[in-house]
């Protein structure tokens, strides 16, 4: 062959070659930058530091789609205020449970407790209760009440009625001095101690006796 045709084949083979490459590499680099796309991208907060890019790392959480209804509810008593769980020993009653927790709640009488108590639980059928059953108590008080003395002027117009302990410690009592407030009355006069003897609030005092409290 001559000089002349040898060159002008080496010229077109390199041409063609150099397109080939140019080819090939356009190709390739469009494939990386879809694999890159793909790839989930670390969003980091105002300020964070570019070396946190290498910590951070796309991760995937299960999350439960249902959730029991009575954990839920459980939880929620949990976080509310003035809330406490008893667990009820073999025998016990709603109103055995509500006498004791009358002092550490709102509650100025057992049945008024005793209601609510029935209500905050829902489910609850009859008075006993089964050992280990767990109820939820409301009204718990964040602290015990202190009575304090209320100071009034001496021209004060007393208008009080009359309650036994016993009857100023009933629901029918409660409701004998709300209608009293509705209608005027500013005061209440209750024994402490009654004309049989009984004592209606606890205290030490030697003319006691061994009446019963």
């Amino acid at each position: 062959m001559r000089r002349s045709s040898i060159l002008t084949i080496s010229a077109v083979s390199c041409v063609l070659f150099g397109v080939a490459a140019i080819r090939l590499n356009s190709r390739f680099s469009s494939a990386q930058a879809a694999a890159q796309t793909a790839q989930p991208v670390p969003v980091l907060a105002a300020g964070a530091p570019q070396s946190a890019q290498a910590q951070i790392k796309p991760v995937s959480a299960t999350v439960p789609t249902t959730v029991d209804a009575a954990d839920a509810r459980s939880a929620q008593l949990l976080r509310q205020p003035g809330i406490e769980i008893y667990t009820a020993k073999r025998g016990e009653t709603i109103p055995a449970v509500a006498h004791r927790y009358l002092k550490e709640t709102s509650y100025l009488t057992s049945s008024e407790l005793a209601e609510a108590i029935r209500g905050v639980n829902g489910k609850l059928t009859g008075n006993v209760l089964k050992a280990g059953q767990q109820i939820t108590i409301p009204g718990i008080l964040p602290a015990s009440v202190v009575e304090k003395t209320v100071p009034v002027d001496k021209d004060f117009e007393v208008r009080a009625i009359y309650l036994t302990g016993v009857m100023a410690a009933s629901d029918h009592g409660l409701r004998i001095i709300r209608h009293w407030r509705e209608v005027g009355g500013n005061a209440v006069v209750f024994d402490i101690k009654d004309s049989d003897g009984g004592v209606n609030i606890p205290f030490e005092h030697p003319l006691l006796g061994k009446r019963q409290v």
